[in-house]
């Protein structure tokens, strides 16, 4: 549902929106162009079909689920709950900031936020209590540079290469995407509505790279459980979320299945071979590069392609300068 705009307005205006892939609007353009410019925007939202939202699919029926894991989890012992109460922790102040940002410090909507915040912390500790235990029994090597970046080994070997790969495979879909089909068109207006805006989009984007990534995992896990076999559930995840997508939006048949299978077989490829970290880093890069529109030239709509391409690069560095073992081995490497 749409939310209220942040100050009093005088109108309010809905436009119906398609995707130019599959479907022609057909609203008047030039009208619509016309009623905007004699106008001042105060706040803008985009609210896509309730249909097509899967995140709250996804959580109303795999919470329940996830719960009953996590307590039987506990009740064996199992689950690592020092790192689920750091992961809710973080994103409680993610959710908690993003929220003030985007809808105001007054008493109402901090408690509403928090409200909000404690909710989000609590689904994740339970999908983590739920997750961890099932994949380090199934597949315990992609826990691996996740358990060092929690014990503090952040300059280990093995979590640069998982960052470093993870941000460099994100390039390869949206390629693929603009070589079949052409650049991408899923920007996120919001993160050009100004400097606090774009930060708002950034820690929004944060929790929905958590949520998709959790959601992916999940997906993973029960297939896992039906088909009793590793190797079975990582050939069959990919290949249902690709028709799933496809058969949710419409897609032209051909070049759209391509770019999905592509997106999710490299998700499942960087799990199976280095883990959850690069997988999260992989959607955070690739997410990033689809919803910040490239600008084209200097001017004010260059601030959020500056600020997503050092936020990739910075992420890429870092991955490299721990892949290399830290600094010594750095100046080494570079003194030869």
């Amino acid at each position: 549902a749409a939310k209220p705009p942040k100050t009093w307005s005088d109108l309010k205006t809905a436009w119906n929106a398609y995707r130019v892939e599959t479907a022609k609007p057909d609203v008047d353009e030039n009208r619509a162009k016309n009623d905007y410019d004699e106008a001042r925007e105060i706040f803008v939202q985009i609210v896509t079909s309730w249909s097509k939202k899967l995140s709250d699919g996804v959580s109303f029926l795999t919470l329940p689920l996830t719960m009953i894991l996590a307590c039987w989890n506990l009740k064996l012992g199992r689950g690592d709950r020092r790192v689920a109460w750091r992961v809710a922790a973080f994103l409680f102040f993610v959710v908690l900031l993003r929220t003030q940002l985007e809808y105001g410090l007054t008493l109402t909507m901090f408690r509403s936020s928090l409200q909000l915040s404690a909710g989000v912390a609590f689904k994740f500790a339970v999908y983590y209590l739920a997750l961890e235990p099932i994949l380090r029994k199934f597949w315990p090597g992609c826990l691996t540079a996740w358990s060092r970046a929690m014990t503090g080994r952040w300059q280990d070997p093995s979590l640069g290469h998982a960052l470093l790969v993870g941000a460099a495979m994100s390039m390869v879909v949206p390629l693929i995407h603009a070589v079949l089909i052409g650049p991408s068109t899923e920007f996120n207006p919001l993160a050009l509505s100004g400097n606090t805006a774009l930060l708002t989009f950034i820690l929004r984007f944060i929790q929905f790279v958590a949520n998709w990534g959790a959601y992916v995992l999940i997906v993973l896990v029960i297939i896992r459980f039906a088909v009793k076999r590793d190797w079975v559930a990582m050939l069959i995840t990919p290949l249902l979320l690709t028709l799933f997508w496809h058969i949710n939006y419409a897609l032209e048949p051909s070049l759209f299945l391509i770019v999905l299978a592509a997106y999710y077989g490299t998700l499942m490829l960087l799990l199976l071979r280095l883990g959850v970290v690069a997988v999260f880093s992989f959607l955070f890069c690739h997410h990033l590069l689809l919803r910040v529109p490239i600008a084209d030239g200097l001017g004010p709509d260059l601030t959020p392609t500056v600020v997503a391409t050092l936020i990739i690069l910075s992420l890429a560095g870092y991955g490299f300068y721990a892949s290399i073992g830290g600094r010594e081995q750095l100046i080494a490497k570079l003194a030869n």
